[in-house]
């Protein structure tokens, strides 16, 4: 980690300054003369002699002589780095049994806790009070969170209005970058030494420097938005291998009373308003920077600041209230501003300060030069070596700190929002990727902890991840034993698996409208590329895993994949950077073992492979997840992209590491921070950290073990997520009306679906999807409308309307915002405020109190001219809509006393008085006219009809008959085959049924819906549940009825017997409340056997056994069973899933 530390300078800002940021392009080095640091300081405080014996302890070595940091050289083209030797054993210094016995004992973490305060849970907000108090940084090895203060984030008014005036000059601007102690760890380097409010300026003799001065040898991603933490760890590394480190520190309060520093701001060039012209500033030695602009907005964007050697940095300018730009760091003498410059009026004037060379009288009298024993594990330097002192003895400090903390149940105990078998499942994938046997029997308690766990989880991140640990454990240890748990939990794992396989937040709901956060799917998508590695796996689960693979090159061709399953538009073009890892990375991984996508696999090794390095956090919601995946993957990418990955994360590598041995989690400018708060904090970190030191060894699949790894990959034709799933929608609109009408469908119909069904899907799918609706669809939609109506069908207008690919949405609900002041319209927070208040009234008034609900009926096309995918308006449609006119109607005249009409644009908008739980059906009476026909027909309105998360109810309902694929568990997708041999996705946003059996046949009522799978609104069985097994038990379970329940009391069980022996595939259970927990249990062999150990209500995934006796077994304070019912594997229906999508 080569870098360049100039003396500081002095920095002063004047009001109303903006952003500039730099980022690196070049690799290359620079020299430059860093002269010794004077400082007059007070007398020196002794390091402490011995190791503090208190939780949490303490370990000293003896101090070695200075290392010096090597001077940068000139920039040599690199050479593909060799892969590293596994070694299994490293020379070291360092005492790790003493460490074990001072500071490696078993902590409670909730003691833990009190000392490592959760930093800000958001996004950076520079202009909150609140963000920047609670923006930590923890320096571990020290073992003190601190509060950065960066004299380059100045431009933020918060940031700017916490720095301590006493070390700012006139005009508040900070003038000697540190670190104020937040906390200090009990029984750390720094107890006894340190204070809170204590002021660190600079370590082992040099002053703290922003992150423009750091790494200069590499193309480092995300420098313009990182901090003083890159310096700080390099600084803390080199002091690990001398076991001692020198702090340069002001006390807590010694700050007040200081005299306020001179401006020092220099003037290099007033530059006047030009069309184009070339600007060439030289700067005079290391100091700062800034651009102050009058006047229109100066383009600047060209601007690059170039070094000695060929290093360049690219500018990212950003306009803030009107003004440019916040102080820039200079690196050293010699560098240059230059680029086009061009506005039209006002003036740009650059103004450069140089640094100073040591502090002030005043302010040196008052600081303090005090030490720290560290733990002599070695230094990382400048490239990472995992066979290095430092790696080895960080990866067993780690291996160690996970073993203790277990739990004598197998588990690791944290919080969050998924179960203890998440963090788990990533502890024990950690300690098998060390190749160390000998961990091997806290791991087997871990998986035998994961298959047998009763606590739920509904999470399809956390799943996938327990998937993979069980598949990746069979495969470490042979033990046939857990193949039953592993088949179980594979069969469980299928159901968060979309009508797109895809897969969301969770398994009932993917969120976002159902376009959901799939990175889940990508851990869903590794854990079962694992598991068909194992005996368990059939070829259903190889199918399933093949399509995953070929949808996540549909959505991320380029090698990203999107936050949603919608993907993004140009999701095709090249992306730079490793950001995005929570979801590519898995699905990354899973595709080098299971054969995915060539056009996805190498973008996505390319991405990884490539720099600049430094954006592995780059994601949404939590760092965590999005480092270790994007890490991991470079790591799999190849030698280049292992190496480059490890080098630029070496600064966060040594501060995240705790004295004690767990990894804790930092504040970073790239990212929302919240989701780290709710993974299983520590756990997750170290074990992922772990994983990423050891990931040269090759132990794992998922670490690339050269047996499972797949060489060969699909070469598929370029398709575009937009184009595919139009296309498909339009398939279910033509194949819904073809199976409601039956024996009455129009040829026309029947032959236009079965050329639609035909389409190539490849680039040019999309023009020839438009070329065939524009020649079939008018003449489809007539023969339609001549089909005389009959009882129960829908009209033929709203049938042939739905072969044009327009349907209308009918929402109803209630407005929360009807009387919203004014002056609160553009108040983001207030409006929340404002909605949550008017949320607790419309609870407390109940069905006495009647509110206004938002009435909205509006056309949307899905068939665009001109792109497919990017609107559904009806006024760029290839058939546009005419004349259109909308009408509401009230027979009770409840809700509306007269007609209402639509407005010009023919969307219907209106409001109504409505009390809680009351509804009414409204009639529609719709007319317009499109591609040449007349359409007109009246529909059903039912409201009050909800929206979520953007999605609206539409109005049309067409019934038709289905056979299920595959069971249905109460999830978000299913997949149906039409009574005319159609496959068919089906989303629902309600519960239609608590459960539904694959192969019978059921009645149902299906909309239009979202991109990924028409609605299913309403369904019914036909005829007998042939597969639901009939039993003995306690009468109020067997009647069927809700109205019924039977009390369950803790610790006691309820026995139902069979009335034959037979096998069993699942079991419904109906507890009520969705969240009970219980567990169910099969008489085999005499002997009572955990076949389901964890779930809530619904529909369960058994380990298949023959059996006639089951018992449900519950360990609450109590609850009713309000039903059960046995379902055999047996099944009619021979189809795939996979036919579906």
């Amino acid at each position: 980690m080569r870098s360049v530390y100039p003396i500081l300078g002095i920095l002063a800002v004047g009001s109303g300054i903006g952003y500039i940021y730099l980022q690196s392009e070049q690799v290359s080095a620079q020299k430059d003369v860093v002269e010794a640091i004077e400082v007059q300081t007070a007398e020196l405080v002794p390091a402490t002699e011995k190791v503090k014996e208190v939780p949490a302890e303490l370990v000293q070595q003896p101090s070695e002589p200075d290392v010096k940091p090597a001077e940068p050289q000139p920039p040599v083209e690199p050479a593909e780095p060799e892969p590293h030797p596994v070694l299994t054993e490293v020379e070291t210094d360092f005492d790790f049994a003493a460490w074990q016995k001072a500071r490696g004992q078993k902590i409670d973490l909730k003691a833990w806790g009190k000392y490592n305060p959760s930093p800000h849970r958001s996004y950076f907000n520079g202009d909150s009070a609140e963000c920047v108090k609670r923006w930590y940084v923890n320096l571990g090895p020290l073992g003190v969170t601190t509060r950065m203060h960066d004299r380059a984030w100045e431009n933020f008014s918060a940031v700017k209005k916490a720095f301590p005036k006493g070390l700012c000059d006139q005009d508040g601007s900070l003038v000697w970058n540190h670190f104020e102690v937040v906390t200090v760890k009990p029984g750390s380097p720094a107890d006894g030494v340190l204070k809170p409010g204590d002021r660190i300026l600079a370590m082992d003799g040099e002053y703290l420097q922003g992150s423009q001065r750091c790494m200069l040898d590499s193309e480092l991603g995300n420098r313009h938005v990182r901090g003083l933490e890159l310096h700080a760890g390099e600084l803390i590394d080199r002091a690990e291998s001398l076991g001692e480190i020198t702090l340069v520190v002001l006390p807590s309060g010694k700050e007040s009373g200081l005299a306020a520093r001179k401006s020092g701001w220099q003037k290099l060039e007033e530059l006047k308003p030009s069309s184009g012209a070339t600007v060439e500033i030289k700067f005079p030695s290391a100091g700062m920077v800034r651009l102050i602009a009058s006047g229109k907005k100066p383009n600047v964007d060209g601007l690059r600041m170039t070094g000695p050697g060929g290093l360049a940095m690219d500018m990212e300018m950003k306009r803030r209230e009107g003004i440019i730009n916040h102080a820039l760091e200079v690196p050293g003498k010699d560098w240059v501003f230059k680029g086009p410059v061009s506005w039209k009026s006002g003036s740009l004037r650059v103004e450069f300060r140089p640094d100073l060379q040591k502090p002030e009288k005043d302010l040196a009298a008052r600081l303090e030069t005090v030490s720290l024993k560290l733990d002599k594990i070695g230094s990382f330097g400048s490239h990472f070596d995992p066979n290095s002192e430092k790696a080895y003895n960080y990866s067993r400090m780690l291996k160690h700190r996970l073993l203790v903390q277990q739990e004598a149940d197998g588990s690791w105990k944290a919080g969050g929002y998924a179960s203890l078998s998440f963090h788990t499942s990533i502890s024990g994938l950690a300690l098998m990727s060390t190749g160390d046997r000998s961990v091997m029997p806290a791991v087997k308690k871990a998986a035998y902890y994961v298959a047998q766990a009763t606590e739920a989880d509904k999470w399809t991140y956390s799943n996938g991840v327990q998937l993979l640990f069980l598949a990746e454990y069979y495969l470490y240890s042979g033990d046939k034993e857990i193949l039953p748990s592993l088949r179980r939990v594979l069969t469980d794992a299928r159901r968060f698996v979309l009508s797109d396989f895809t897969a969301g937040h969770s398994y009932m709901r993917p969120g976002y409208g159902g376009s959901g956060y799939i990175g889940g799917g990508g851990a869903l998508c590794c854990g079962l590329a694992v598991a068909c590695k194992t005996p368990v796996a059939n070829a259903e689960d190889q199918d399933l895993l093949h399509k995953m693979l070929s949808r996540v090159q549909e959505i991320a061709p380029a090698g990203l994949v999107p936050y949603g399953r919608g993907g993004k538009k140009k999701a095709h073009n090249e992306v730079s950077g490793q950001g995005g890892g929570c979801g590519s990375g898995p699905y990354f991984v899973a595709s080098l073992l299971g054969s995915g996508g060539e056009r996805f696999t190498e973008a996505a090794r390319e991405r990884f492979s490539t720099a600049p390095f430094g954006t592995a956090e780059n994601g949404h919601a939590t760092q965590t997840l999005h480092f270790f995946w994007s890490a991991l993957s470079s790591c799999l990418s190849n030698q280049k992209g292992y190496q480059g990955v490890m080098d630029a994360y070496l600064w966060k590598f040594t501060l995240l590491r705790e004295y004690d041995g767990l990894i804790n989690k930092n504040n970073y400018r790239v990212e929302y921070h919240n989701g780290d708060g709710v993974i299983g904090e520590p756990y997750w970190r170290t074990a992922a950290y772990l994983i990423l030191m050891n990931a040269h060894r090759k132990q794992l699949a998922m670490t690339g073990k050269e047996e499972y790894l797949s060489h060969e990959k699909e070469e598929t034709a370029l398709l575009y997520n937009d184009h595919k799933s139009t296309k498909l929608h339009m398939i279910r609109n033509w194949a819904l009306v073809d199976a409601h009408l039956g024996s009455d469908s129009p040829a026309s119909l029947k032959a236009g679906l079965k050329a639609m069904l035909e389409l190539k899907e490849d680039f040019g799918l999309e023009k020839a999807l438009m070329e065939l609706f524009r020649q079939k669809a008018p003449q489809i939609a007539r023969d339609v409308m001549r089909i005389p109506s009959k009882n129960g069908r829908v009209p033929s207008g709203q049938l042939a309307e739905l072969v044009m690919g327009i349907h209308f949405d009918g929402l109803c609900t209630a407005d929360l915002l009807a009387d919203l002041p004014e002056e609160l319209e553009d108040d983001k927070k207030a409006i929340k405020e404002f909605t949550k208040k008017k949320q607790k009234e419309l609870a407390r008034k109940g069905a006495n109190g009647r509110i206004d609900y938002r009435v909205l009926i509006q056309p949307h096309s899905v068939m665009q001219a001109e792109e497919l995918g990017t609107s559904r308006d009806i006024a760029t449609a290839i058939f546009p809509i005419e004349n259109l006119k909308v009408e509401l109607g009230d027979s009770s005249r409840k809700f509306f006393r007269n007609i209402v009409k639509s407005g010009k644009d023919g969307s219907l908008k209106t409001s109504c008085k409505m009390a809680d739980g009351e509804s009414t059906v409204l009639k529609v009476r719709v007319s317009y006219r499109c591609a040449g026909l007349e359409f007109k027909y009246v529909s059903d309105f039912d409201i009050p009809a909800s929206e979520s998360r953007n999605y609206v109810p539409a109005l049309v309902r067409v019934p038709v008959k289905g056979t299920l694929l595959e069971d249905y568990y109460g999830s978000y997708s299913m997949g149906l085959l039409l009574s005319n041999k159609v496959p068919f996705s089906c989303e629902q946003r309600s519960e239609p049924a608590p459960y539904l059996l694959e192969g019978q046949i059921y009645e149902l009522e299906i909309s239009p819906g979202s991109a990924w799978g028409h609605d299913l609104r309403t369904v019914k069985l036909i005829g007998d549940a042939k597969r639901e097994i009939s039993y003995q038990g306690p009468r109020e379970i067997l009647d069927g009825k809700v109205e019924t329940s039977l009390a369950l009391s803790s610790g006691k069980a309820v026995e139902i017997k069979l009335n034959r022996k037979q096998l069993v595939k699942s079991v419904y259970t109906d507890l009520g409340d969705g969240k009970i927990s219980h567990r169910i249990e099969a008489m085999v062999d005499g002997e009572w056997k955990l076949v389901s150990p964890r779930g809530t209500s619904g529909l369960r995934a058994c380990e298949p056994v023959e059996t006639d006796r089951l018992r449900v077994l519950y360990d609450g304070k109590g609850a009713e069973l309000r039903e059960l019912r046995v379902v055999s594997p047996e099944s009619d229906y021979q189809g795939k899933w996979g036919d579906v999508w």
